[in-house]
């Protein structure tokens, strides 16, 4: 082995040392990171960006000047879906049922809308705990895109009827209507023989004009749909919705608008054509004092907890069907008519 200077070893322990402390800046790498040290100045402010889109635009699509809601709104005011307070006379919506499961669906705003975003049976919804009466927002979807879509309505598809779902409402927006307008009980079954009246809800419900325009419902007698169901193009608002000026009708009133019959029936001035009005008063005048001779009916009600024979009892479903139907006849003249003088004929 060859014998090392004294600068060998020098340089062999200055080698020695240099490893090492690379050893330890390696181990430092690979160790813990330590504590952040204090924040440094703020830089200097950036360019100013791009200046953002004015938040009211969307709003003043329908929040203007004009009288696009204001309008509505009073119109609205007289209808009957409006004026359900305690004070009314006509407290068929929230008042009366809008709180009620089963009833919700078709009585109060929410339900509506929880049912056409449930589907299935109206007998299936339960009351919300904010109940509200029916309003903008139950037909129409309020405040989602903050523009004019927003009158769009909840509903337009085609309205399979409750009684027979083979029996189908389809007249374009105003399929929202059937929805809720149309017969949930079904009447009598001739050849059943006797029948009771268990309570003095017993009936077709109310306002069951859509399967009074397709001529089922009744009781003893079906009929081809009327032309008011097939041939008027937008179905129900083509009347109920039509603007007149010059009364209270049309519009978000939802009352029958000459303005609106006329577009079919040129010059019409009554709602009464042909005296369908005044016959039809006359003959359910006639059936309900022969079914209150007979003790089926008392003051409007019928007489629960008695059985009667399928006449008789299909002979006051009959007489409050086309009573609740509200047109006296104007909705399908033919079918109701026949269906007040077979009744008549019946327990005659």
């Amino acid at each position: 082995m060859p014998k090392m200077t004294r600068g060998g070893v020098v340089a062999t322990l200055l080698g020695a040392l240099m490893l090492f402390g690379l050893s330890l800046v390696f181990v430092g790498c690979t160790g813990e990171q330590g504590l952040a040290g204090p924040a440094g100045p703020a830089g200097p402010q950036g360019p100013p960006g791009e200046p953002g889109e004015d938040p009211t635009v969307a709003c003043i699509d329908c929040h203007n000047e004009t009288g696009l809601i204001t309008s509505k709104r009073l119109q609205y005011s007289y209808s009957v879906h409006g004026t359900s307070a305690p004070e009314s006379d006509t407290q068929t919506v929230y008042d009366y049922a809008g709180a009620r499961d089963n009833c919700t669906a078709c009585h109060s705003g929410t339900g509506f809308i929880t049912w056409q975003e449930q589907g299935g049976s109206t007998s299936a919804v339960k009351a919300a705990v904010n109940n509200t009466r029916i309003d903008c927002r139950a037909c129409h979807e309020i405040h989602t895109t903050y523009s004019e879509d927003d009158f769009k309505l909840r509903t337009i598809d085609a309205v399979p009827m409750l009684i027979d779902s083979t029996k189908i409402y389809d007249a374009g927006s105003s399929n929202l209507c059937a929805n809720c307008h149309q017969s949930r009980t079904p009447a009598p079954v001739p050849g059943g023989g006797v029948v009771a009246i268990p309570n003095t809800h017993y009936g077709p419900h109310h306002g069951p004009q859509a399967t009074m325009l397709l001529s089922i419902g009744g009781y003893g007698l079906v009929d081809d749909p009327n032309p008011h169901a097939t041939q008027v193009e937008g179905g129900c608002v083509t009347c109920h919705m039509a603007d007149d000026k010059a009364t209270q009708a049309g519009g978000h009133t939802f009352n029958a608008s000459l303005a609106g019959c006329q577009s079919c029936h040129e010059g019409l001035n009554t709602f009464d054509r042909h005296g369908v009005q005044t016959e039809t008063k006359a003959l359910l005048n006639q059936l309900e004092s022969l079914l209150t001779q007979q003790g089926v009916m008392h003051d409007g009600e019928p007489v629960a907890g008695k059985t009667f024979t399928e006449d008789q009892v299909g002979a006051y479903f009959n007489w409050l069907y086309i009573t609740e139907d509200g047109s006296l006849g104007v909705h399908n003249s033919y079918y109701v008519q026949e269906l007040l003088k077979k009744s008549i004929s019946d327990i005659s």
